[in-house]
């Protein structure tokens, strides 16, 4: 049986979707990273990084793919940016126990990077642009 949802259901969903807060923004990241799985590894082929590049993801969420990154490239840094509080606080929890010491996380509002032109070797953001 199709499970029907009332339009503040769905209002709701597309709100965590676009910025996940509190304990449901958590379980919504969560359930990014497992629907987002092949898609976030696909990506990661993708970059071909030079070693120790400067790295900029925009909308990282909670970051469980950092692990996989590092494990494929050498690189000299990487920031996260993140429009969620929840989402930079949970990365910045998730990822704690790596050592690398070029790892960054913060909050920005969505519209001006933080940074000056050339700071980052690449930059890429999955399933962000279109919020």
């Amino acid at each position: 049986m199709e499970q029907q949802f009332s339009e503040e259901q769905l209002k709701s969903l597309a709100a965590q979707l676009r910025c996940p807060q509190g304990e449901m923004g958590i379980e919504t990241g969560l359930n990014m990273n497992t629907g987002n799985q092949a898609m976030i590894a696909e990506t990661l082929n993708l970059l071909n990084l030079q070693a120790d590049a400067k790295v900029l993801e925009l909308g990282p969420g909670n970051a469980q793919h950092l692990e996989a990154l590092l494990q494929q490239y050498t690189i000299s840094s990487y920031h996260g940016l993140e429009i969620s509080p929840t989402m930079c606080e949970q990365a910045t929890a998730q990822n704690r126990h790596i050592t690398h010491t070029g790892i960054r996380f913060s909050c920005y509002d969505g519209l001006r990077l933080p940074f000056e032109n050339g700071s980052f070797d690449a930059l890429f953001t999955i399933n962000t642009i279109y919020f």
